[in-house]
């Protein structure tokens, strides 16, 4: 029996996701925004396992809840910003927002400060 290699599942094959589950495609566009914060990586046992693809709203699945970042984890005030930025069009100051509300989320990720 030959094994399959693992492949994460990233931001940029998102879309491979899709066309499996089809349920997701309304919330493309809130998950790659929130993957630009949050960190997103995903196994893909979790996402074409445990989550309930036929549920009648998907986002209420315990385990996509899990799986996927979405704008709803961030305060109004920030994803207004990140909103905001993406839509400008201006990728260095996208960077530089994202880069902003990280810290604000987390100021000290690595040596926290006493």
């Amino acid at each position: 029996m030959a094994t399959e290699r693992y492949k994460a599942i990233s931001l940029q094959s998102l879309e491979k996701v899709a066309e499996k589950h089809p349920q997701i495609k309304p919330h493309l566009y809130d998950i790659k925004l929130a993957g630009l914060v949050f960190p997103f990586k995903a196994s893909p046992y979790y996402v074409d396992e445990l989550i309930e693809w036929e549920s009648d709203n998907v986002k209420d699945d315990p385990f996509y809840k899990l799986v996927f970042p979405t704008l709803d984890m961030l305060v109004p005030e920030h994803r207004e910003r990140l909103e905001k930025a993406h839509a400008a069009g201006d990728p260095s100051n996208l960077i530089k927002v994202v880069g902003e509300i990280r810290a604000d989320l987390n100021p000290h990720p690595a040596g926290q400060m006493t």
